[in-house]
């Protein structure tokens, strides 16, 4: 977290991080990711980063991440809900069953 807060004071936008990306545009060759910078709730300050300031900025994982997700939409693997149901019916294959996936904490 001090790296990432160390880079962002000499790369960020006005010395902030990046708190999350919000969409992503080809522009030529060049891969454009739409960041948005802690501390500027604006949506007009968000700015169009490559793929190389992003790794200065030490948050490459966040556009990998991004990219993953995109690619999960597009191919419709998505569209499992999220719920109690689904997530004990999911590590129940793993051989947990509901009482611990529900009152323990699993690490």
């Amino acid at each position: 977290a001090k790296r990432i807060n160390d880079l962002a004071r000499k790369y960020g936008k006005y010395g902030f991080e990046v708190g999350s990306i919000q969409s992503r545009v080809v522009r030529g060759n060049e891969v454009l990711y739409e960041v948005q910078w802690k501390g500027c709730d604006d949506p007009k300050q968000n700015t169009f980063e490559n793929l190389t300031k992003l790794k200065k900025l030490g948050v490459v994982g966040l556009a990998k991440a991004y990219d993953e997700r995109l690619a999960s939409q597009s191919a419709g693997i998505d569209q499992r809900p999220l719920t109690q149901k689904e997530i004990v019916k999911h590590l129940e294959q793993f051989g947990l069953d509901e009482d611990m996936i529900l009152h323990r904490q699993i690490g």
